[in-house]
């Protein structure tokens, strides 16, 4: 009896593991075919027009702007406020509490207020945003 139920157990081991070796080499097909799709977006990528210097904005840059402020609008620790520095470019620059290297320098500011604010430069959409660690 023992030896049939050892026999059982062997059957039913090496059936699980051949079907594991089964999903392991379907997913493996699967992989091949997501990278010639990405390999083949990537060659339609290399081939692209080559983008003009003026149009890349670095990411993740600390700049200092100075401007005024023509829009706020309140968040939930902070606002958001709308600058137009002096040479007519408009940012928004997000002024929170957290984000601010001392939080005690944080403070409210009015439309018309004039400013200087420096952080992280990032891009939301088509808009130059900043996250203010001072000001």
């Amino acid at each position: 009896m023992k030896k049939k139920l050892f026999i059982a157990a062997g059957v039913a081991l090496l059936t699980l593991s051949a079907c594991k070796d089964k999903a392991v080499e379907e997913d493996s097909t699967h992989d091949a075919a997501t990278t010639e799709v990405d390999a083949t977006a990537t060659a339609a990528q290399d081939t692209s027009a080559p983008v003009q210097q003026e149009d890349v904005v670095a990411q993740n840059e600390i700049i200092t702007i100075k401007g005024e402020v023509t829009a706020i609008a309140n968040g939930k620790d902070g606002y958001t406020a709308t600058i137009k520095d002096m040479d007519g470019k408009v940012y928004d620059v997000v002024i929170s509490i957290p984000n601010m290297k001392d939080p005690k320098n944080f403070r409210r500011v009015n439309v018309g207020d004039k400013i200087k604010v420096s952080g992280e430069r990032y891009m939301v959409g088509e808009r130059q945003t900043i996250k203010a660690d001072s000001f």
